[in-house]
């Protein structure tokens, strides 16, 4: 408690406003913290380094909101952090579909590091830190790449799946050792022989090469399993 009065004191000297209002502002502060994982006292410490350096208090709750995710993805200082994604260009949080949320922190790309998950519209974002910048390491592009992962064998695994027609569904499975190391990828689906027959027989591939029924099967139950869908 001594520590949020004393992040009201220096917010308050930071603003010249009244304690109620500077009490309001750190009370938002603190629902953002939850969200993240953090503190109270640390994102009112990044709001009042961006207010002392004239930042109107708009501008302020923007930057702290990108400089604290940025920390959150890795070992960023909030206060160094610089960032080519900006976190307040997304809907967050707001309760619509195509909103955002705070979502996991999972080795996405198989390097010992955690990367942070946006959850959102199909399967959301995935972001990576390399450099002290944060990058877009995947992203759910509509009902045809809907993002999720998958640990399969041992690794984690992208996957994007398609199913938007009847009779068609199709899954590209992506396995990094860093982010910039694609080092295997499987594609696998199921579509109708004639697709003006939506009762007909269908055919399954896995990697271009048909395969039966029962073989895919087996293939889809292990994966689907495993997945982890992260739409929000």
């Amino acid at each position: 408690m001594q520590e949020i009065d004393k992040s009201i004191v220096d917010l308050q000297m930071a603003t010249g406003d009244s304690y109620t209002n500077v009490r309001k502002l750190v009370s938002g502060y603190n629902d953002f913290a939850k969200q993240l994982g953090a503190t109270t006292t640390e994102v009112s410490m990044g709001a009042s380094d961006w207010l002392r350096q004239g930042k109107s208090i708009a501008d302020t709750n923007k930057l702290v909101q990108d400089s604290m995710v940025l920390s959150k993805v890795a070992n960023i200082s909030s206060e160094d952090s610089t960032s080519a994604l900006y976190i307040t260009d997304l809907d967050m949080d707001s309760g619509e579909w195509d909103s955002y949320s705070i979502g996991e922190r999972v080795d996405l790309d198989n390097d010992g590091e955690n990367e942070l998950i946006i959850c959102g519209p199909y399967g959301g974002i995935y972001l990576d830190a390399r450099n002290n910048k944060v990058y877009e390491f995947a992203v759910g592009e509509g009902d045809a790449l809907v993002l999720s992962y998958v640990v399969y064998n041992g690794s984690t695994w992208i996957m994007y799946s398609s199913r938007m027609h009847t009779g068609y569904e199709a899954y590209h499975m992506e396995k990094f050792e860093g982010a910039d190391n694609l080092v295997a990828e499987m594609n696998f689906h199921e579509e109708l022989v004639d697709e003006d027959n939506v009762e007909g027989e269908e055919k399954y591939t896995l990697n271009g090469t048909e395969i039966s029924y029962d073989e895919y099967f087996e293939l889809c139950s292990r994966i689907f399993a495993a997945e982890v869908t992260t739409t929000k």
